[in-house]
């Protein structure tokens, strides 16, 4: 920012200096260098930089362009916005969550003893049958929303082996059809493919069951 410097003052009474108005509220300040009177024009970025260092040191904001200079009264306004905002800034800064504890594993209660007890009771056929048509561990675990190790405990302990029930062995008893109709069909198959296609088709739907309900048995 240069100022500009011209001769001020009543007739009879010449001065050199400049004058600074704020941007934003209209003071206006004349700054006098009549000290510099004689000297060479030379001495130009002195008178500048003189200019400069009594506006600052009386609490003027020097801006880059004559609009953005800042009288001390508009200047001190900006700093205590802007501390404010910092503050606000600081205060509302998301607080970062410590490291948080592992989750414990649930224990069986009482309640959950007895509710299980009460459930296998009712689905649990005997020892050499296992369970009933349709149930296994995962089944009472996936009913009563409790975690599957908490049923075979349970089952192992008061009851007997998870074993098989009727629909596995049903499933197991259909494979062992199926193959027996693989072969004698393999033998015939010289006319026509379509029994064999109806046989392929039922042999799918085994072995989606038995992917399924081996996977229950894990």
């Amino acid at each position: 920012m240069t100022f500009a410097i011209k001769s001020m003052g009543p007739p009879g009474r010449h001065m050199r200096g400049t004058i600074v108005t704020c941007g934003h509220c209209g003071v206006v300040r004349t700054v006098q260098i009549n000290h510099f009177k004689g000297q060479q024009r030379d001495n130009d970025d002195l008178e500048q930089q003189f200019i400069r260092n009594k506006l600052e040191k009386d609490g003027w904001l020097i801006g880059k362009k004559a609009e953005q200079h800042r009288c001390p009264g508009c200047y001190s306004a900006i700093r205590s916005a802007q501390k404010r905002k910092n503050e606000e800034n600081v205060v509302n800064l998301p607080i970062k969550p410590g490291p948080t504890k592992p989750e414990q594993p649930r224990e069986m209660s009482r309640d959950d003893r007895r509710i299980i007890f009460e459930k296998l009771n009712e689905v649990y056929v005997d020892e050499k049958t296992g369970y009933g048509p349709g149930w296994t561990d995962a089944k009472v675990a996936s009913d009563l929303g409790v975690p599957r190790a908490w049923v075979k405990g349970l089952r192992d302990e008061m009851f007997g082996p998870e074993g098989s029930n009727e629909e596995i062995r049903a499933t197991i008893c259909d494979a062992q059809i199926l193959l027996n109709d693989i072969r004698v069909v393999a033998n015939a198959v010289q006319g026509s493919i379509e029994p064999l296609k109806t046989i392929l088709d039922k042999a799918e739907r085994i072995e989606k069951r038995i992917a399924q309900i081996q996977q229950e048995l894990r």
